[in-house]
């Protein structure tokens, strides 16, 4: 009885272990999309601000 509660708290331990890295990795990728999302709408705002510019001189 002793050892089989030892051997389902080893299993629940790896298996929260597990589950806690592939937490941190699904947090890790969407923050890498959250970057990619922000950025690119930065990116247009210069691109009109610098087609505005070039307009202006003109």
């Amino acid at each position: 009885m002793l050892k089989e509660t030892g051997i389902q708290v080893q299993i629940f331990l790896m298996f929260s272990l597990q589950l806690g890295t592939l937490m941190k990795i699904r947090k890790k990728k969407e923050m890498k999309l959250d970057k990619e999302v922000n950025l690119q709408p930065s990116i247009l705002l210069i691109l009109k601000i610098f087609k505005f510019k070039s307009h202006k001189g003109r």
